[in-house]
């Protein structure tokens, strides 16, 4: 991935996160999965990439880890910008950096641009005031209320 070769990318997360599944090793499933939704949204696979971040989720709230949500909600706010969706991708923007700052952690690289290619997309289509407005709304959200909102249905 980080080499830029996202099919070889893809081959290898998919294989690591079908064993995952087979050995019920749920940490390796929701990291495989957080990865290859980056991955699949680089090659423009947004609605799988969107499920994938989805069920990374799922476990990371399951699991309790608070580390892990802020990052998956990062990719699932990238995915969600890519549909056009650029509201919602600003709130699940807003309430990623705040998790983040509030479990005491820091972007990756790959998380940093993921996040920062999130504004971008959605600076490009949403007025400053609608974009502060919506990072804000995430922003306050706790924790348990941002995973609830980020694995809401959303309106097609």
């Amino acid at each position: 991935q980080m080499t830029g070769d996202l099919q070889g990318a893809r081959d290898v997360m998919t294989a690591r996160l079908e064993l995952g599944r087979a050995e019920g090793n749920e940490f390796v499933v929701w990291v495989e999965s957080a990865n290859l939704s980056m991955v699949e949204r680089k090659l423009g696979n947004f609605d799988h990439a969107e499920r994938l971040s989805r069920n990374a989720l799922s476990i990371a709230r399951a699991r309790g880890d608070a580390m892990a949500i802020p990052w998956i909600i990062n990719g699932l706010a990238a995915a969600t910008a890519a549909q056009g969706q650029l509201e919602r991708a600003a709130t699940l923007n807003g309430m990623a950096e705040a998790m983040l700052e509030r479990a005491g952690g820091e972007w990756p690289p790959d998380e940093l641009e993921q996040y920062e290619e999130t504004l971008a997309a959605v600076g490009k289509g949403l007025p400053p005031a609608a974009i502060e407005r919506a990072r804000a709304k995430g922003a306050a959200m706790s924790t348990p209320e941002g995973v609830d909102f980020a694995l809401a249905p959303t309106p097609v």
